[in-house]
């Protein structure tokens, strides 16, 4: 094991089992973890590209603003380097993952309720 914990005896009375177990828990996990495309009966999209694909086939501008305020509202957090610069020590490259699911569909919902 790495960083040898099973010669410490905080750690070795469940380190065996735990290994032998391992495709077990992850497994465990992984079914715990799963893709739900729907919401209170509202697709939630993955990527932005999906997100935009709903919101012109419902003739909507609420995702493109949402994703718009979201993005200013970042812009602070990072410094967004040209490109071709040589990023600085310590650099932490960042996917900039959006998750749409709670306020896509909490701000549908309460569409359906004004209406």
């Amino acid at each position: 094991m790495s960083r040898s914990i099973s010669t410490q005896p905080a750690f070795a009375w469940w380190e065996p089992r735990t290994l032998r177990r391992h495709d077990k828990i992850i497994a465990g996990t992984n079914s715990r973890v799963r893709c739900f495309p729907h919401k209170y009966g509202i697709e939630v999209p993955r990527t932005i590209e999906e997100a935009l694909r709903i919101e012109r086939a419902n003739s909507e501008k609420n995702c493109r603003k949402a994703i718009d305020k979201e993005m200013e509202n970042l812009k602070v957090a990072f410094d967004i380097l040209p490109v071709g610069s040589i990023p600085p020590p310590g650099y932490t490259l960042s996917s900039g993952h959006l998750v749409f699911a709670s306020r896509y569909a909490e701000a549908a919902i309460q569409s359906v309720k004004d209406y």
